[in-house]
Formats: C-alpha cells, structure tokens, sequence
C-alpha cells in the first residue's frame, strides 16, 4: 500500500512468517522487499536528479539573460559617450570659428596679464599656455566654451567608470554562465543514467521473483488478485515516464544554448 507518495510495507502478505517455510512463500517475500527497496531508492535518485537539473536549468537561463542584459547596458553606455564626445566636437569646432574671429583682440586684451606662448597647429589656432590672469580673461570672454566642454568631459569620464564596472559584472557573469552550462551537460548524463539503473534493478527483481520456488507453485497460482500484486514489485509511484520527459525537455532547452 502506499500513501502520499510514501510505501508502507505492513501489510501481512509482505511479512516473512517464522517457522520452516515449505512452500517458499517468505523467501519470495523477502526478495520482493529487498528490491522493492532498491527500486524505490533509484526512484529517488532520479527524481532528485531531474529536479536538481531543473533548478540548474532556470539558474542558467537567468544568468544568460542577465548578462545579454549587461551587453546591452554596456552598449547603450558607449553611444551615450559617444554622444557627449560628439556634442565636444561640435562645440570645440563652434568655439574655433568663433574665436578665428575674435582671436585678435583677446590677445590684445590679454597682453598686459602675462606672457603668452602661440602655437599654431594645422587651419587651427591653439593656446598652449597662458598665465593665471590671461585664463582667467580667456574664460570670462568665452564662458560657455569652458562649461559645456568640461560638462560633456565629466560625462565621458562617467561613463567610462560605468562601462568598465559593468564589463566587469559582464564578464563576471559570462564565466558563471559557461560553468553552469558545461555543469549541467554532466549531471544531464548522470541524470540518464539513474533511469538506466532504475531499469536494470526493475528487470533484475522480476527475474528473481520469476525464478522463485513459491512464484511457479499451485499455492500462487491459486492465491488471491491482492496477494499476487503485494507479492510483486511495486511501481505504482514511480512516476518514471514524466520525470524521463522532463529530462529530455530540459536537455533540449539546454542543447540549444552554447557558450557566451
């Protein structure tokens, strides 16, 4: 009999009797319990198994996603750099024709502050160096060059934190991903095996009971529906069929992922 899920093996047809045993009843009874044990033990191996690959198998589908996401973070981060140095560009190429214009009297302005070094640099006009109050007399005539500039310069350098710190989790949880994906193949294999195991031990003990003295005699064939069912192996709650499809499902699932 069993209930919820859990043998019980008290009843009378499954007891060894004292005495001398004459018909080979108690050795059939005890070669059906002993493998009814073993059977029942391989069922919660496989069951174990299959469900421990299940939880495996939602871990790694949540770490691939994770780090598809962290890809994705890691990209949009780079176009908004990009972004920042774009909008440097433009105004550094603003500020330049601005100042081609209004070069010759800042520096006219700038004389009595200090002395001044002019490099000329392509089309360009580039100021190296200038002394305290000529900088300060550069950024009070273009103040909105220094800002914007070192605006958009502080969002690069930000950025640039975040990538490195997200690549960091990326490349983090790819290697996490990879080992989760290379774990599972094994314990998939296992996992195959254990209904390999639960079949041999399954045949094994019908061919014992098979071969059992009392199992060929008039006193069987003449016994009771119950007592011929009590006296066999019991597979009643080993639901093996929907734990094999389960298995085979998720070994599909993983098949189709592949290292990151």
């Amino acid at each position: 009999m069993t209930y919820g899920g859990y043998r019980n093996n008290e009843d009378e047809h499954l007891q060894e009797k004292g005495g001398i045993d004459l018909s080979g009843k108690n050795e059939m009874i005890f070669i059906r319990n002993r493998f009814q044990k073993k059977l029942d033990v391989a069922f919660s191996d496989i069951r174990k198994k299959v469900w421990e690959i299940e939880r495996q198998r939602e871990e790694i589908i949540r770490s691939k996603n994770y780090a598809e996401k962290l890809r994705k973070d890691i990209e949009k981060h780079k176009e908004e750099k990009d972004r920042s140095l774009s909008i440097i560009e433009n105004l550094l190429k603003k500020e330049l024709e601005y100042e081609n214009g209004m070069l010759g009297k800042t520096l006219e302005g700038m004389k009595s502050q200090g002395d001044i070094i002019i490099k000329q640099k392509l089309k360009d006009v580039e100021i190296d160096n200038l002394q305290y109050g000529s900088i300060e007399q550069y950024k009070r005539l273009y103040p909105n060059f220094g800002d914007q500039v070192f605006k958009y310069k502080n969002e690069m350098e930000t950025k640039d934190r975040e990538i490195r710190i997200v690549e960091e989790k990326f490349n983090s949880e790819v290697s996490k991903f990879n080992s989760l994906l290379e774990n599972v193949d094994v314990n998939i294999q296992k996992g195959e095996a254990s209904f390999v195991q639960y079949e041999d031990i399954l045949n094994e003990g019908k061919k014992e009971l098979d071969s059992c003295r009392y199992n060929n005699s008039m006193l069987y064939r003449l016994s009771s529906k119950k007592t011929k069912t009590l006296l066999n192996l019991d597979t009643t709650i080993h639901d093996v069929r929907k734990f094999k499809m389960s298995l085979e499902t998720i070994s599909r699932t993983i098949s189709q992922l592949t290292s990151m």
